[in-house]
């Protein structure tokens, strides 16, 4: 399974774990369901970031909304455009020490939990 198959996914997604492993590695561990009161058709996924910048995870009630952002995805996203990204960038020397690699922006909207994840790769790994 690839990134990208996950991204039409539009029904319910929880988080169930976020860890980092060594300096730069990210696993982000998410539960997929059809209905939140019936647990017959729920998938777990891990998803793994080799490399992140920086990750951020927000209450969902209190996630602010930009109508000038872009992006792709419905609950899973990967944006073209953030505040987020634009900030990361104004902090960070990662673009600087990395020009080969732009950043890119995920965003995982659960359905307590916004997880941002800026990183220098274009496919993080899903483990089943």
């Amino acid at each position: 399974m690839k990134f990208r198959d996950l991204m039409p996914f539009n029904n319910f997604l929880f988080l169930i774990d976020i860890k980092e492993f060594g300096p730069l590695e990210l696993e982000i561990t998410l539960e997929f369901m059809d209905s939140p009161s019936s647990k017959e058709k729920t998938i777990t996924r891990k998803i793994l970031f080799e490399s992140y910048v920086a990750f951020e995870v927000i209450a969902e009630h209190f996630d602010r909304v930009d109508e000038k952002e872009i992006f792709s995805g419905k609950l899973i996203r990967i944006y073209k455009e953030s505040s987020y990204l634009n900030y990361i960038r104004s902090i960070t020397y990662a673009e600087e020490i990395h020009p080969e690699s732009p950043l890119v922006h995920y965003q995982f909207v659960c359905e307590d939990h916004i997880i941002n994840v800026i990183s220098l790769e274009e496919k993080p790994h899903i483990i089943s």
